[in-house]
């Protein structure tokens, strides 16, 4: 199951997801998440999200769709969001998530993290 926290001392919202999630767990992941990010773009203006998915394979179709629709609840959100994630075709699957904001695809954590603190994010806020 995804899980996510608040890191306080970036405003990052962090998302762990290291296996396929069922929707029920999905389900049960997206209104935390959504409270979350809520709460960072209060923090900065625009939501910063952190997706580490370095293992995680692509989903099934069913449970891809349905969470694709799931995340539609969050447009209301701008959210700038770094995943970092190894395979190639799982990259090609998010591509296709509905997007609220940006998103970019970095090979580590602190790559991302780096991009979502960065002086592009502090442009975008001005």
């Amino acid at each position: 199951m995804p899980t996510a926290y608040y890191d306080d001392s970036t405003g990052i919202v962090h998302t762990v997801a290291s296996r396929l999630a069922t929707i029920k767990e999905f389900d049960a992941y997206m209104p935390q998440v959504t409270e979350l990010l809520a709460r960072s773009q209060a923090r900065h203006g625009c939501a910063l999200h952190l997706v580490e998915a370095s293992d995680n394979p692509i989903q099934e179709k069913s449970a891809f769709a349905h969470m694709s629709d799931a995340t539609k609840a969050q447009a209301h959100l701008s959210v700038r969001c770094a995943v970092v994630l190894s395979s190639a075709l799982a990259r090609m699957q998010i591509r296709r998530m509905p997007q609220s904001a940006e998103r970019e695809f970095f090979g580590s954590v602190a790559e991302a993290t780096t991009w979502l603190l960065g002086p592009q994010h502090r442009a975008a806020l001005a």
